[in-house]
């Protein structure tokens, strides 16, 4: 067995004064909070300065070119139109398909606005001949597409209108 030995009542109270010391957690006071001197916060403001007029153009064309994208995505129009088509009967068209193979909406829309009803309207004011839209330029597009050995819609009337 471990025999204790007798222990100095002074040493011990010293021991224990010191292990109230490491543990005595008493409030700190607070520190003057340090004011820059006059030059070091002009560098200051000069620098805020700085990066703002070099973050602020980069956040507005970054902001720009979202507005851009998103009006460039935005209405591309119906997927599928009707397009009238006289006595032959009508005339499906693919929009959407048009679209994504063509790229460009100038390649048709070079002929007439891109709104509803515009290619009869034009018609009707004689600004388009008749058969200009379907006849001309698109069974013009669709059999140089099929020349090239690319797949093209249709190339004669009968592919096209739809009798009721």
């Amino acid at each position: 067995m471990h025999q204790r030995t007798p222990t100095d009542p002074e040493a011990s109270l010293k021991k224990r004064r010191k292990i109230r010391a490491l543990t005595d957690v008493r409030p700190q006071r607070p520190e003057k909070p340090v004011t820059p001197s006059p030059v070091a916060e002009a560098a200051i403001k000069r620098e805020i300065k700085m990066k703002f007029r070099t973050v602020l153009p980069v956040v507005i064309g970054i902001l720009m070119f979202a507005v851009v994208m998103a009006m460039a995505a935005g209405d591309k129009g119906a997927e599928n139109i009707s397009l009238y088509g006289g006595k032959s009967g009508e005339v499906p068209f693919p929009h959407q398909r048009h679209q994504a193979t063509l790229g460009d909406c100038n390649t048709c829309h070079e002929l007439f606005p891109q709104e509803a009803g515009s290619i009869e309207r034009l018609k009707a004011a004689k600004e388009l001949k008749k058969k200009q839209v379907m006849n001309k330029h698109c069974i013009r597009c669709h059999r140089a597409m099929k020349r090239e050995g690319t797949r093209s819609g249709p190339t004669s009337c009968k592919e096209c209108h739809v009798k009721k």
